[in-house]
């Protein structure tokens, strides 16, 4: 589906907001983020999604929460999952699953996290996870 872009703040909130990117430089990013304390936006999760985006949603909605229908649909438990993430995002995800896996180029913050970290993207890190791991 094609983004919309709207100028009207008042048809914005009508219309209900499922998601706001906010695009601008790295360090305007990263500031904003690291500066806006959470209390200032209940109800609301916010995040880098890629270095010169940052992400708003609702705090229902989150990849953790996909992660527990996936393993309920399928029927293994989500202690025997294994997330794989490279961005803020990710963090919930990463944390619910049995094993946490970060990307080579994740954030520290994401890496700290998790249990292992695998290669980069450009280096075939998933495809080395599944090697390692699952079969």
């Amino acid at each position: 589906q094609t983004p919309i872009l709207y100028t009207d703040d008042e048809m914005l909130v009508a219309q209900g907001i499922t998601k706001v990117l906010w695009f601008d430089t790295v360090e305007r990013v990263n500031a904003w983020f690291r500066s806006i304390p959470q209390s200032d936006l209940p109800g609301t999760t916010f995040c880098p999604s890629k270095p010169y985006f940052l992400e708003f949603y609702s705090n229902r909605v989150s990849k953790a929460r996909a992660l527990e229908i996936v393993c309920e649909t399928v029927g293994i438990d989500v202690a025997d999952a294994i997330a794989v993430g490279d961005g803020f995002n990710d963090l919930p995800m990463l944390q619910r699953a049995g094993l946490g896996v970060a990307m080579a180029n994740a954030p520290d913050e994401v890496k700290a996290v998790c249990g292992y970290v695998t290669a980069s993207n450009e280096e075939d890190g998933v495809a080395r996870l599944i090697e390692k791991f699952i079969l």
